[in-house]
């Protein structure tokens, strides 16, 4: 039996966290303890609140930099004497590899998309080194796409002896892939956190006109109410938003999953439609053509490409989506990836040792 410490920034529902949690059911019911830093009580401790060891919560996290919250890290990993450390989003990568270097445990870090690139403004360069600077004191890096793999070893420098590659993986789901759409509209989804990156002003751009399609946007976020603003005021009337449902898997009353963003590392909500035998139409950034095999595709951020490829999907909907549902049985169904990544973990730990 072995202690796994993860580290994360955020409670609140996302795709690190969802990370987390498939990670944390596996772990445990292969016989080994977990223990969850993060900022406070939310959906996250929610979801594992009856099978986490330990969990500790402090606002600390959120700052940018704070010794003393690495010093807190350091503290909990010796007291719980944790094992291995996982570490996922930027300021939990921070705080948790620096509280387990101090700890002399190691430490792994998650990519879940490289934020210092994508999202770090006019300062990508100097989030890009300090990225750079902390692979130095990680045991390895966990690429959960190759494209994410890619960008570590060739944009960011690091040494792809340090660097692995694991795809995101869920639980499998028991359904029938579907045949056929007999509905006289399709029905459209997008589930996500509406904030920067993700584009859905986009989204129901291209969609308004697409009168034989009906859009459900799933997720909330600052840009929510500007969203419902807007969807009023244009009277638009196929597009239909429900906030943040902490537990959404409704996917079996959808036709086809939709994903506008400007970057992804490897996106589980779309991972989840696969496993639901929903087509897709993702944006083509980040790992997210590592999604598609035939059943939909990647698109450029534009309305015309949108479009495109949700009518695409319409019209061989059956191919599409029997193919979503092998795509996600072969290769990112985390019954077959578990020992994987098990072998992953134990391995870090033994040659830290």
């Amino acid at each position: 039996m072995k202690k796994f410490l993860f580290v994360v920034t955020k409670s609140s529902i996302g795709g690190a966290q969802m990370f987390i949690v498939e990670q944390t059911k596996m772990l445990v019911e292969n016989g080994h303890e977990v223990f969850l830093i993060t900022n406070k009580d939310g959906w996250l401790t929610q979801k594992l609140i009856h099978i986490l060891k330990n969990v500790y919560v402090h606002r600390g996290i959120e700052k940018l930099t704070s010794p003393s919250f690495c010093y807190k890290v350091y503290k909990f990993v010796k007291l719980n004497k944790i094992d291995l450390v996982i570490c996922n989003s930027a300021n939990a990568g921070l705080y948790g590899r620096v509280g387990a270097f101090l700890a002399n445990k190691p430490s792994i870090y998650v990519s879940h998309g490289w934020s210092s690139l994508y999202n770090g403004g006019k300062l990508a360069f100097l989030y890009n080194f300090i990225e750079y600077l902390l692979s130095f004191i990680s045991n390895s890096i966990l690429c959960v796409s190759k494209n994410d793999y890619a960008t570590a070893v060739n944009k960011l420098g690091i040494n792809s002896n340090k660097c692995s590659y694991i795809p995101n993986a869920i639980s499998s789901v028991s359904i029938n892939p579907a045949n056929s759409n007999s509905n006289l509209k399709f029905k459209l989804v997008t589930v996500c956190r509406l904030d920067h990156p993700k584009l859905p002003f986009l989204l129901v751009n291209s969609v308004k006109e697409m009168s034989d399609f009906d859009l459900t946007i799933v997720g909330g976020g600052p840009l929510l109410n500007d969203l419902k603003k807007y969807i009023y005021k244009n009277d638009i009337s196929n597009v239909k938003l429900l906030g943040e449902l902490n537990d959404f898997s409704d996917y079996s009353n959808f036709d086809i999953f939709c994903l506008i963003s400007k970057s992804e590392g490897l996106p589980i909500s779309a991972i989840e439609a696969m496993s639901f035998s929903l087509p897709l139409v993702l944006s083509n950034v980040g790992g997210c053509l590592e999604l598609i095999n035939n059943n939909g595709f990647v698109v450029s951020n534009d309305i015309d490409s949108i479009q495109d490829a949700i009518r695409k999907c319409s019209l061989e909907y059956s191919k599409f989506s029997l193919n979503s549902l092998i795509h996600f049985n072969n290769n990112f169904n985390i019954n077959k990836l578990s020992q994987r990544y098990l072998d992953y973990y134990i391995n870090v730990v033994k040659k830290s040792a």
